[in-house]
């Protein structure tokens, strides 16, 4: 019987910990205008959403920050062009440490600029925020979309997997 080392995996840890250092995510973010329309509706910057949750929640808040952030559509192609699990593996692992440390940046972005000490994510996907009706959180950022070959599909998703979005709130 041959007993695992483990050493496969601290390359890959490793691999993936010197490679992220070179990745600089997509981010986009802004500091939103909130308008409750009723108890349900609301705007962010003139794009309407729906959800009863996420408006309560906006209507306690002082600071929204609508954000998009996404590992980019680079490493994704190169992704699919490598068809061995192990590359796979590894480049997956790369696209979800991007956003994390774009979602860090994001984070440490508003402390910095707003003197903020607590913020409190809302996903759309979250309970009663849907997906569908979340990813219009893309139509606050226009054109910085394509600029950054970002886009939503015909299915209604981020053309790029490794894209997340939602709000950042705090008072």
């Amino acid at each position: 019987m041959v007993k695992k080392t483990g050493a496969p995996k601290k390359k890959i840890k490793a691999l993936v910990n010197d490679t992220i250092k070179n990745i600089d995510p997509i981010l986009m973010l802004t500091h939103g205008r909130f308008e409750a329309i009723d108890d349900t509706v609301f705007s962010i910057d003139n794009t309407v959403f729906s959800s009863k949750e996420v408006c309560q929640k906006l209507k306690e808040a002082e600071y929204v920050f609508p954000h998009v952030i996404s590992s980019g559509k680079e490493i994704e192609d190169y992704a699919l062009v490598n068809t061995d699990k192990l590359h796979r593996q590894i480049i997956r692992q790369v696209c979800v440490e991007a956003n994390l440390k774009g979602q860090m940046i994001c984070l440490e972005r508003i402390k910095s600029l707003y003197d903020i000490k607590q913020i409190q994510p809302l996903f759309p996907g979250e309970k009663g925020w849907g997906l569908q009706g979340g990813i219009r959180i893309f139509d606050i950022f226009g054109d910085l979309l394509s600029q950054n070959n970002l886009f939503i599909t015909d299915k209604g998703m981020p053309n790029v997997a490794y894209t997340c979005y939602g709000l950042y709130i705090a008072n």
